[in-house]
């Protein structure tokens, strides 16, 4: 019966359209740039990485102390705790950390006869229970979790597939109990399309797991440690195709453990999570931090501002704790507000958010605008922090929130090192750019410790690329440090940096001035190319709802440069205004700035 737990189809063709096949890979060495980590990609064990010690959970800052992994934290948690709340979904149904573990236990037993030690699982990121049981089975037959995104089209899905070397997919339900037959056929199509050979499984519900068990035993599971390979994010894919970040369970419990101690995470926690679960905000900040604290996550498969008030206002449950969003969440939570919501509802609404004792903003700037916004609503301030798919979080503001500062990120989190690179082929001194505003930089954002993924799978030359001589990782983000030791993102230095006339010139500076302006709601700031200045910056703008009239306010692009010139250095200044009804953003609320310059300003290329 427990073989059951996943009912399967197998999907084969003859074909590879992504790169090398499975068994082209299945002996591949690959070293990181530094020469010192090595993997093997049979078995995803990684040799020496990321072997640095780092803080643990309640520890003071740079103490030293045996390193352990993320799926080792976790089940230590749930034995500690069995009868502890550990998810809520948003079908209602709930599961304790001993419930989670059996249900893990059920289907990793389904797991044995297809995966061991190294191999690639993907796990359709659908949030609930099973999604998380899922994982937990995955780790503990040893395997290497790769999520696939729910907005994946085929092609993005089959992409996934073959570049990670996947052997098997798992659909998890959906909010009905239903099996999830929309997304296990576009994987099915997408399989048979691009010729792979790929093992779907739809994966029960919770409550049939746990009828086919009442054991939590793992004994006959792989002994997973701490250097394997755990999880394969992909990049967002906004500066180019999206390589694999593989992390291992040393890196995840790094990064749960810096967060842990930074934000004073425990098991009294509990925390709504309205975010994607292929993301590291989703897995590794919201979920996974929970988890090894033993805190109770509470999962909405769509975020609605609707859904988010009368959940932080329902007095008939415990008071969730922590909230963790992208900008354009806050923003539609305060337009919620200021909507048809009635008095009462709105009050309650402001009273309860004042209550939260941590709401986290990250993914993409946040504008200062809208954090002030949000402090003046509620009385609370949003902590901004500054993180990547390949290193987790690195630095972050203050618990304190006095003494959070708006438009910055922070200061580094305990058990990372940062450093700044000269930008390569600039000629301009980076003091002429800065305004001596910065004490240090801007430059390029450098990063180190044990939070630090093992490698891009299956991509040696991206890796050996990715590190300097020191074993740092090249973020590919400008910043700069102020006097009192916070750092400022100034953005990507493949498309927010614009060279103007010999100055750089951070899109995302101009970006947060536009905003300053009310009658713009949203805008995205790149470079085209320009004979005098070499570049100029231009503008795609959204504007603002007029609150009388429900109607956009009327703004010409006349209208813009004019505020801009009065109010900005010429260094600012726009040369083409472009008007849209919405930025395009992704799931995460990122701006894909080259498909922009495809989409809205091709005429000035």
């Amino acid at each position: 019966m427990r073989a059951r737990a996943l009912r399967r189809c197998a999907v084969t063709c003859a074909r590879a359209r992504f790169g090398r096949t499975r068994s082209d890979r299945s002996s591949a060495t690959f070293s990181r740039g530094d020469g010192r980590s090595r993997a093997r990609a049979g078995s995803l064990g990684v040799e020496g990485v990321n072997a640095r010690s780092f803080v643990r959970v309640g520890s003071s800052e740079g103490t030293s102390s045996a390193v352990e992994g993320a799926w080792e934290a976790i089940r230590r948690r749930a034995s500690e705790a069995p009868d502890a709340p550990a998810t809520l979904a948003g079908d209602g149904g709930s599961a304790t950390y001993g419930t989670m573990m059996r249900a893990a236990s059920t289907l990793a037993d389904g797991l044995k006869n297809v995966v061991d030690r190294g191999t690639r699982v993907g796990l359709a990121a659908t949030p609930g229970r099973e999604y998380c049981a899922s994982a937990y089975a995955t780790w503990a037959r040893g395997g290497v979790l790769v999520p696939i995104a729910s907005s994946h089209s085929e092609e993005d899905a089959a992409y996934v597939m073959e570049q990670s070397g996947m052997k098997i997919a798992l659909v998890p339900p959906n909010v009905d109990g239903e099996e999830d037959a929309e997304t296990y056929q576009k994987y099915a199509r997408a399989a048979k399309r691009f010729g792979l050979e790929v093992e779907l499984r739809h994966v029960e519900t919770m409550e049939k797991l746990l009828s086919s068990t009442t054991s939590t035993d793992f004994s006959d599971a792989e002994n997973v440690g701490a250097d394997d390979g755990a999880l394969i994010i992909y990049t967002s894919g906004t500066t180019g195709r999206p390589k694999g970040a593989l992390h291992t369970h040393r890196s995840l419990y790094a990064q749960c453990a810096g967060l842990i101690d930074a934000w004073r995470w425990d098991a009294s926690d509990r925390i709504i999570h309205a975010l994607p679960m292929h993301h590291i905000h989703g897995i590794v900040n919201a979920w996974m931090c929970a988890h090894i604290s033993g805190a109770t996550v509470e999962f909405q498969r769509t975020f609605t501002p609707r859904g988010v008030w009368a959940r932080l206002r329902d007095e008939s449950k415990p008071p969730v704790t922590v909230f963790m969003g992208v900008p354009t969440m806050y923003v539609m939570l305060m337009r919620a507000l200021h909507g048809s919501m009635a008095p009462d509802a709105r009050l309650a609404s402001i009273n309860a958010a004042s209550k939260l004792r941590l709401t986290v903003s990250g993914s993409a700037a946040c504008p200062v605008p809208v954090l002030e916004e949000w402090r003046k609503l509620t009385g609370r301030s949003l902590l901004e922090r500054y993180g990547m798919t390949e290193i987790g979080m690195a630095l972050s503001n203050p618990y304190d929130e006095k003494k959070h500062k708006p438009g910055y990120v922070g200061i580094p989190l305990p058990g990372v090192e940062v450093k700044l690179a000269p930008l390569v082929g600039d000629e301009v001194a980076a003091e002429a750019a800065s305004d001596d505003e910065y004490a240090q930089g801007p430059g390029e954002l450098l990063v180190k410790g044990a939070n630090l993924f093992a490698q891009y799978y299956d991509n040696q030359r991206a890796t050996a690329e990715s590190f300097d001589e020191d074993g740092y990782f090249k973020t590919g983000d400008v910043a700069a440090m102020s006097s009192d030791g916070y750092w400022r993102i100034l953005g990507r230095a493949s498309v927010d940096i614009l060279k103007v006339g010999g100055f750089k010139v951070s899109a995302l500076e101009i970006e947060a001035k536009l905003l300053e302006n009310p009658s713009i709601a949203e805008v995205a700031v790149l470079g085209i190319p320009d004979e005098a200045y070499g570049q100029r910056a231009a503008a795609l703008v959204v504007p603002a709802i007029d609150t009388e009239t429900g109607q956009p306010v009327n703004l010409t692009e006349n209208d813009i440069m004019t505020w801009v010139r009065h109010n900005t250095p010429s260094k600012h200044h726009l040369r083409v205004v472009k008007f849209a009804e919405k930025v395009p953003r992704n799931a995460m609320g990122k701006i894909n700035k080259k498909d922009l310059q495809k989409t809205h300003f091709i005429d000035c290329f």
